[in-house]
């Protein structure tokens, strides 16, 4: 959501997508990278205020399937959950 909030670009090491209201852009673009790039790493931030925008069924089945493809490629992975508090 950071791109929404100002206006960012891409790096190296990190890429914003320009909504969080396309999860299928959020799994295509974490699946080219996987292919694509010799990484170790993917931090996805937040995927918590991916709530706000899908029911909470959507998102579970889209984090299990991302997680699924974390893992089949040999990355470590991280996820940043913000506690409702």
């Amino acid at each position: 959501i950071t791109r929404t909030a100002k206006n960012v670009s891409s790096t190296e090491n990190c890429i914003y997508l320009s909504s969080p209201k396309a999860l299928d852009a959020i799994q295509r673009t974490v699946l080219d990278v996987l292919k694509n790039h010799q990484i170790d790493m993917v931090l996805i931030d937040s995927p918590s205020t991916l709530l706000t925008y899908y029911e909470a069924m959507d998102v579970l089945k889209f984090m299990h399937l991302l997680t699924a493809k974390i893992m089949v490629a040999g990355c470590n992975g991280t996820l940043e959950i913000l506690d409702k508090k």
